[in-house]
């Protein structure tokens, strides 16, 4: 598959988590897209936007099982984290409940409010590997308080890449009157979304990293009872009552509308998904969730590094491997680059070392034995 993407032939890269991949036939289809909106910038706009932004919203709903009126398109996860953390109402002393397995910038952004609100950041801490189910839905909910307002998780964590049992927790959730907000900027594309099922009050994804297309694409799912809730993080021509983009629906008009910004990357969407059913999207998952837990074992079988899953489920495409204390996690990730071509992250997380595996459509089994050979 690895003729279908644009890639540096010369890397092998197993860090699709970071930033994704995008298709070769995307990326056209994205030039051509800014071609035609630079030739008739006024019709593009204008004329056909509202329409084709609806048939993006219209095509996605159906493969996530949303409404479209229910989403709106956005730049990027963090964009989507910003309006939910910045719409919500906290007084002093509100919290908001989290896991320490988040990401940076997510925390980042609940951080930027509690320090504005006097709001407070409670973090639950589940080890690696995960327990099971009940036990994680267990733990974070013997934090839950009379005070508490809001639950966030990760669908897919982005630093140990772990499945969450969202579903579960949303469920739990709804039956105490609390908000929940879901990270799923890793889930589009590398497993399944049912937005029915997860009943979150808010979803975000990217559709940039393993939906594979270009940069800057991603969507924010409100359920309608909690749309009410939300404010426009960018005022403009979306909202009032003189509003000139307008679909009749103040979700929608409120969010979609940015000002404007070449929102082509996200028209590639149904594309995308086009290029998914095509190729036989769901068994090239299963064959790199195979090669990956393949070499999960493979690798732990080298002395001091070891495996952070107690079952397979708990990971898809991207799981993560605890390293050697005695490595430096940084010196590590450029040797792997400098002396063996090797693109793919180790970080520092709680007082472990992780290195992240991402295996794409694109990876062979001769990129995890290089790995393999080149840490050995």
């Amino acid at each position: 598959m690895k003729e279908f993407f644009l890639l540096d032939d010369s890397v092998v890269y197993l860090n699709h988590g970071s930033f994704g991949a995008c298709l070769k036939s995307l990326f056209d289809s994205c030039q051509k897209l800014r071609l035609e909106m630079e030739k008739e910038p006024y019709q593009f706009f204008t004329n056909k936007l509202m329409d084709n932004l609806f048939t993006v919203r219209l095509k996605l709903g159906e493969y996530i099982n949303s409404s479209p009126e229910d989403l709106v398109l956005i730049p990027n996860a963090t964009y989507a984290i910003n309006v939910i953390a910045r719409s919500l109402e906290f007084s002093a002393d509100d919290e908001i409940i989290t896991t320490n397995h988040e990401y940076g910038a997510c925390n980042n952004a609940w951080e930027f409010v509690c320090l504005q609100t006097k709001a407070k950041y409670v973090k639950v801490r589940i080890g690696l590997p995960l327990p099971g189910d009940e036990e994680i839905i267990e733990q974070i909910f013997d934090k839950v308080t009379n005070k508490t307002k809001v639950i966030f998780v990760s669908h897919i964590s982005s630093r140990t890449a772990q499945i969450f049992p969202v579903a579960k927790i949303c469920s739990k959730a709804r039956e105490l009157g609390l908000i929940t907000v879901i990270d799923g900027a890793h889930s589009l594309g590398q497993i399944p979304i049912n937005m029915e099922d997860i009943n979150a009050d808010f979803y975000f994804s990217n559709a940039h990293k393993w939906l594979c297309v270009p940069k800057s694409s991603a969507f924010l799912f409100v359920h309608k009872e909690a749309q009410k809730l939300v404010k426009p993080l960018i005022t403009s021509w979306g909202w009032g009552k003189d509003r000139s983009f307008s679909t009749g629906n103040d979700f929608i008009d409120m969010h979609q509308w940015l000002g404007t910004a070449d929102v082509t990357p996200s028209l590639t969407i149904p594309e995308a998904l086009d290029f998914y059913n095509k190729h036989n999207w769901n068994q090239i998952r299963n064959n790199c969730h195979t090669l990956l837990e393949q070499y999960l074992t493979k690798i732990c079988e080298i002395e001091g590094f070891s495996n952070c899953y107690s079952q397979s489920d708990s990971y898809k495409q991207m799981a993560v491997i605890r390293i050697p204390d005695h490595l430096d996690s940084k010196e590590l990730q450029l040797k792997l680059f400098n002396n063996f071509k090797i693109e793919i992250p180790v970080q520092d997380w709680e007082n472990m070392k992780l290195m992240r595996i991402s295996v794409q459509a694109y990876n062979t089994e001769d990129d995890l034995l290089k790995l393999y050979e080149s840490l050995r």
